[in-house]
């Protein structure tokens, strides 16, 4: 219809693109999934921090009050 083809829709001029391009499409969706997943881990990390810099941040925010601050410093540090 479209181009040789073998009578089944899989011929090198076929709507479906033969073989080949099944496969280049297929890597194509893993590497986007890949490259997905690999931001959302590096995301993560760079995210996170150690427990006394979280609680210099909430402190410099006013998240906390000082005696809440003394507190939570002075269970860290044990």
């Amino acid at each position: 219809m479209f181009g040789y083809s073998n009578g089944y829709g899989f011929g090198c001029g076929s709507l479906t693109g033969g073989g080949f391009m099944w496969i280049f499409f297929i890597i194509i969706i893993g590497l986007l999934l890949y490259s997905f997943v690999k931001d959302k881990r590096s995301t993560k990390t760079n995210v996170t921090g150690t427990a006394m810099e979280i609680l210099n941040e909430r402190y410099a925010k006013g998240e906390l009050n000082a005696d809440e601050y003394k507190r939570m410093k002075s269970e860290l540090n044990k």
